[in-house]
C-alpha cells in the first residue's frame, strides 16, 4: 500500500519516487475512497492502460453489523433516489389528497400541505415542486394538479 500526498484536491498522486515509478510502470493503479454520499469504500482505477474502473461503476462495500463482515453495497442511483423519495413522502401525499377526487388548485394544494404537515408556504411551494419531480403529483388543465 502507498499513501497520497495530502492535497486538497485528490489528485491521487502517490508520495515519493517509488510511488511515481510504480504509477508509470503499472498496469492499473486500484484506489480506494470514501463515497461521500453513502460513506461505503469504493474501488476503483484511474491512470490504466486498459480498462479502466470509473468512480461510478466501482465496487462498493460497507461493513455490515448484521452480518459481521465488509458485505458489497449497491451504487445509489437516480432512480433509487426517486423511488425512496416517492416511498418517504406517499404518506404525507395521500394524506393531502384524502377526501379530495379529481383535480385540486394550486392555491388549495398549498393551503391543504400547510395545514397537514404544519409547515411554512414557501415549504409548501419546495414540497409540491418536489412532488412534480418524483412523480407523485402530475399538472392537469388551469393549474390545478391531480395526484398519480
Amino acid at each position: 500500500m502507498l499513501h497520497e500526498n495530502p492535497s486538497g484536491l485528490e489528485t491521487g498522486k502517490t508520495r515519493g519516487h517509488l510511488g511515481s515509478q510504480l504509477e508509470r510502470k503499472a498496469e492499473s493503479n486500484l484506489r480506494i475512497a470514501k463515497d461521500g454520499k453513502s460513506g461505503a469504500s469504493m474501488i476503483f482505477s484511474e491512470r490504466c492502460r486498459h480498462a479502466c474502473i470509473s468512480r461510478e461503476t466501482a465496487l462498493r462495500f460497507a461493513c455490515s453489523t448484521a452480518d459481521g463482515m465488509h458485505m458489497i453495497v449497491e451504487a445509489e442511483t437516480k432512480e433509487s433516489r426517486t423511488e425512496t423519495a416517492r416511498q418517504t413522502e406517499q404518506p404525507e401525499c395521500q394524506a393531502v389528497f384524502a377526501g379530495h377526487v379529481g383535480l385540486i388548485p394550486y392555491s388549495e394544494l398549498k393551503q391543504r400541505l400547510m395545514d397537514v404537515a404544519h409547515i411554512s408556504p414557501a415549504t409548501a411551494k419546495r414540497r409540491i415542486k418536489q412532488w412534480l419531480s418524483i412523480g407523485l403529483i402530475k399538472p392537469g388543465s388551469a393549474g390545478c394538479y391531480l395526484r398519480t
